[in-house]
């Protein structure tokens, strides 16, 4: 426990997710889902979000929060940290989720800027997902709006409860996944989150956001995680795996007859020793720096 508490109130947490101390430290607590197959953490955006979340944790904290790092508005910070804080503040449940819905994403073009509602992947992910919902509710819905939304927060609480898909994959199944574990549709095993009941806020901004262009390869890689997230779900209706398929066949991103990839997961983490993880990484992390 006194090993344990010298990381609580801390300021400042870093870490390399390649760190072999990190990998032991998972390992001696049994977490190696997150493993590549050199028995390291693998290359990733969940597997970084991942680590991030044992770090919270490990320093007592309630919730975490992710904001993408090509962002190029000054603004946006200051006011995404303001919506997650609103956000969690008006929040019935521990088991909460805030996720930025961005008020435009422009784009340049040769007469300036163009400022689209949505992203060439976002507008498709959330397409599908409400599709998702629609399949449950018999209603049509436009209700999720964040599909992709790297920014966003959660509680502790429900974030440990997780099922995490690798990759760029993250949020949209993170969505995916709270309709697994606490959609009423299939049983589940949290069954006080399910009495307490999981929110999701979206909430829109007022800055734009700027982000890196990265190219077809990014994109491609984009549309095969987060519809494929979708499509190996064991609530996907067999339908919609029928027009997920054709989207990618139509975008040129399947060839005729390729079927998507499976998705690597990565566990709920709630039942790690804390203590126990805290003390290897501080003892054999090279790359561990904390700071008041």
């Amino acid at each position: 426990m006194e090993q344990f508490n010298r990381f609580v109130g801390k300021n400042a947490v870093i870490l390399h997710q390649k760190d072999p101390g990190l990998s032991d430290a998972l390992k001696e607590v049994g977490y190696t889902s997150i493993f590549g197959p050199d028995d390291i953490v693998r290359n990733g955006k969940a597997e970084g979000m991942i680590t991030g979340m044992l770090l919270a944790k490990m320093a007592g904290k309630e919730y975490v929060g992710f904001i993408d790092a090509d962002n190029y508005v000054p603004g946006a910070v200051n006011e995404y940290v303001k919506i997650f804080a609103s956000g969690i503040a008006m929040s019935n449940s521990p088991y909460t989720m805030v996720r930025i819905s961005w008020i435009y994403k422009p784009k340049v073009s040769e007469s300036g800027l163009y400022f689209s509602k949505w992203g060439r992947v976002s507008e498709i992910t959330n397409q599908f997902l409400n599709s998702l919902v629609s399949y449950y509710t018999g209603f049509e819905t436009e209700v999720v709006r964040t599909g992709n939304s790297g920014e966003h927060c959660m509680s502790l609480k429900l974030a440990e409860l997780l099922t995490f898909s690798s990759g760029f994959s993250v949020e949209p199944y993170e969505i995916v996944n709270i309709l697994e574990e606490f959609g009423g549709i299939l049983p589940t095993e949290n069954q006080e989150a399910m009495d307490k009941g999981v929110e999701v806020m979206q909430v829109e901004t007022r800055n734009p956001h700027f982000h890196e262009e990265k190219g077809d390869d990014h994109l491609k890689e984009m549309f095969n995680g987060s519809l494929g997230c979708v499509y190996h779900s064991k609530i996907c209706p067999p339908r919609l795996r029928e027009k997920i398929i054709e989207e990618l066949h139509t975008r040129g991103i399947l060839e005729e007859g390729q079927e998507l990839e499976k998705l690597k997961k990565i566990n709920p983490f709630k039942d790690i020793d804390m203590h126990e993880f805290a003390k290897i990484l501080h003892d054999r992390a090279t790359s561990f720096i904390h700071s008041v």
